[in-house]
């Protein structure tokens, strides 16, 4: 029996031919599962690193991986502090253009509440327990970034050891701590919402100049449901950094 051998292109031509064409639903599928993926998270150089990064997380979680929590209800996000000398640190920041502890928003829910939820936070990111958490915002002369951010991390042992030392003084005072040797205030609350957020208290020290110059640091006591609440000034050129007091190695050595 003789059998007509097709050329091999008109084999692959009707191998074409035979295959249906992808239904309406199946080319729509498709669109929508490469629509996913998420755009990669483009950051600019300058002082609005953290707010484009804020944005992209808002987004889209899986945008960079430097995102881990987005909450739309109290807006904000967390993300993970990747300054290599920081590898247990993490920062919350307002899903809004909120410029730093010189914002008015600050002192309106619900920023206001930030450092309430900065430390529910804190049991994972860093995830060492309350009386190790320490928590800060710097002053507007002291901050890179034009965006409020809560450093959280650990609390430096040194500076813990001071103020347990203090824990039976529950009246504001004042307390020179390191690195720098610099004078806080001391205030103690059972609760950072609402009149005793740290933005209230530090609004509420009349002699440390304007919200700008002011910088606030939370840490426990240990107490059982007290924080201290350190608020150091920026003068003469110097302090308004109370980031200072972290920790954010948590004692792991490079």
């Amino acid at each position: 029996m003789n059998v007509t051998k097709l050329p091999s292109w008109r084999v692959c031509l009707l191998a074409v031919m035979a295959t249906p064409p992808l239904s309406l639903h199946a080319q729509t599928a498709a669109k929508l599962e490469t629509s996913k993926q998420p755009a990669a998270c483009v950051l600019p150089k300058g002082r609005d690193v953290l707010l484009k990064l804020m944005q992209c997380c808002t987004r889209d979680l899986a945008s960079d991986r430097d995102c881990r929590e987005y909450d739309p209800v109290n807006k904000y996000v967390i993300i993970k502090d990747n300054a290599p000398s920081k590898p247990a640190a993490f920062l919350l920041i307002p899903s809004e253009k909120v410029r730093g502890i010189d914002d008015k928003r600050i002192f309106k829910t619900p920023y206001l509440n930030l450092w309430a939820n900065a430390w529910d936070q804190s049991e994972r990111y860093p995830g060492w327990g309350d009386h190790r958490i320490g928590m800060a915002i710097n002053s507007a002369h002291a901050r890179t970034q034009d965006q409020l951010h809560v450093h959280i991390s650990c609390i430096d042992a040194k500076v813990a050891e001071i103020l347990d030392r203090h824990e039976k003084n529950a009246k504001p005072h004042t307390v020179q701590l390191p690195p720098a040797n610099n004078t806080y205030n001391v205030t103690t609350v059972n609760d950072l919402t609402d009149g005793q957020s740290p933005f209230q208290i530090a609004r509420q020290i009349p002699d440390m100049g304007k919200m700008a110059d002011k910088s606030v640091a939370v840490v426990k006591s240990k107490e059982p449901g007290r924080y201290y609440v350190l608020t150091t000034a920026y003068k003469d050129s110097k302090g308004g950094a109370a980031e200072e007091l972290l920790d954010q190695r948590c004692g792991v050595n490079p």
